[in-house]
């Protein structure tokens, strides 16, 4: 059975790239979702809470980096990683200012840079489940006093 915290949801309407990235990761234990019809995305997160995502910025009916912003305004602690074929520096840093965790461009040859994120990001998911049980915990603690 695939460890469910290594799942993300991969954000796309390249359907063939969303495929290449699901095999190429999915060789190193990520389970990826994809979607290809962005404006479904917030109640695609809100149903199946995935922690971390994967984002094109260029796609149909909504821009990523709008769509990024309105995923970190509903619920800042989901992780993003933009993954896109818009290459330049103006991307890179409204990406980041919008609280992505990365930005890497297609056609992602070397998948090794992606691989380190997405651990780090996983890493960081983690530290914060952690820190809310262990809040949750002490509540609970408190409560019962």
């Amino acid at each position: 059975m695939q460890d469910r915290s290594r799942n993300l949801l991969h954000i796309d309407d390249d359907e063939p790239f969303t495929r290449l990235v699901a095999h190429r990761l999915g060789q190193h234990g990520y389970r990826i979702d994809a979607l290809h019809d962005p404006l479904v995305a917030l109640e695609e997160l809100a149903k199946n809470q995935h922690r971390v995502v994967l984002l094109d910025i260029n796609m149909p009916g909504v821009d990523g980096l709008e769509l990024l912003r309105q995923i970190k305004r509903r619920d800042g602690s989901i992780q993003v990683i933009m993954l896109t074929a818009q290459v330049g520096v103006d991307v890179l840093l409204q990406s980041l200012r919008w609280g992505a965790e990365g930005c890497f461009f297609k056609p992602l040859g070397d998948i090794a840079p992606l691989l380190e994120c997405l651990e780090l990001t996983f890493r960081k998911v983690d530290r914060w489940e952690e820190a809310i049980a262990e809040l949750n915990d002490t509540q609970s603690a408190d409560g019962n006093q």
